[in-house]
């Protein structure tokens, strides 16, 4: 006996409140309604189905390395679990290696260094404890190599970056690359047996960009990992150095200046950045109150023409970093 499950104008239907493993038998009949009346063809023959999981979507690798493989996947809806099957080839045999029911990733251990695995995943659910599968996926190939190299660059102080990652198991050392400013051009810096690096004799206010990436040795070969992400560090002036840097331009704006009172004011502030700069326990702070107190004794034009001086010949920038390293309130 067959029920009604659709009645349409249209030449295809989908049945979505099927249960997974179980077949259901479906036939057609045309109608046509005359005076109010359906009148029907002859029934077609019957055709049957078995609803299955859905295909498993977004397989891919999350993490190679050097005797293991992470891969992961999304969620299929209604799923039981998955099975994740390898082959030695794209074209050999896939046997199971993994049954996963509470995620959607898999870590293969214990594999071979350098050689390329074939995986696929399908989706199942139980149905009377018989496992219904999904369609697997297509096959990924995988090739064990040092897994990629999370990298940290830090500019301690000036002219140095120091540059960090956690140790890759496995790994015979490490190649660093670096490029400057904007080029993407990178130029071997290093090879490294730990997990660590220091940059030093860098040029002040450049950016430098590093990234990283580990090997390991089979005879005389070096097998090489994926590349980290770049990661990109400004080699920031120390404030001894921007002290000289601003020290210098205010004898250049002193030179400038005529009127004496506003002179008087940056030639004591020039007078407290250098002794600062050679006694980092100078009290900067009180000379710095004492040419705020000169500068609120000028007129409104004097005021005017001394700011105006001081951003014409003194790096505005070099001020801001300044105040953040030597902060005067």
């Amino acid at each position: 006996v067959y029920d009604l499950v659709e009645s349409t104008t249209l030449l295809t239907f989908v049945d979505d409140e099927l249960s997974p493993g179980i077949t259901d038998t479906y036939l057609v009949k045309a109608y046509r309604t005359v005076d109010s009346t359906k009148v029907e063809s002859n029934a077609s023959a019957s055709v049957s189905g078995k609803p299955i999981p859905t295909t498993v979507t977004g397989f891919k690798v999350t993490m190679p390395g050097i005797s293991f493989i992470d891969l992961a996947w999304n969620t299929v809806n209604g799923a039981t679990g998955y099975e994740v099957l390898r082959s030695s080839s794209s074209t050999g045999t896939f046997v199971t290696v993994g049954t996963i029911t509470d995620a959607t990733t898999f870590k293969n251990t214990g594999l071979s260094f350098n050689v390329t695995y074939y995986y696929k995943v399908r989706a199942y659910t139980l149905v009377n404890a018989t496992k219904v599968y999904s369609l697997t996926t297509a096959a990924l190939a995988v090739r064990t190599a040092p897994s990629p190299v999370t990298l940290t660059v830090t500019n301690t102080n000036s002219k140095t970056n120091v540059l960090s990652w956690p140790v890759i198991t496995g790994a015979t050392g490490y190649q660093i690359y670096y490029s400057k400013g904007t080029s993407t051009y990178y130029t071997l810096l290093k090879t490294v047996t730990t997990a660590t690096y220091t940059h030093t004799s860098l040029t002040l206010d450049a950016t430098y960009n590093y990234k990283v990436r580990a090997y390991k040795l089979v005879g005389s070969t070096a097998i090489y990992g994926a590349y980290s992400t770049v990661k990109s560090a400004q080699v920031q002036y120390s404030a001894s150095e921007l002290l000289g840097l601003v020290s210098t331009q205010l004898t250049t704006a002193i030179s400038k200046i005529s009127n004496q009172a506003e002179k008087d004011i940056l030639i004591k502030i020039k007078a407290a950045m250098d002794a600062r700069r050679l006694d980092p326990n100078y009290d900067y702070i009180a000379k710095a109150e004492e040419a705020k107190v000169l500068f609120r004794a000028l007129t409104s034009n004097q005021k005017t023409h001394l700011m105006l001086t001081i951003i014409v010949y003194i790096n505005t920038d070099y001020l801001l970093r300044l105040n953040e390293l030597l902060p005067i309130n």
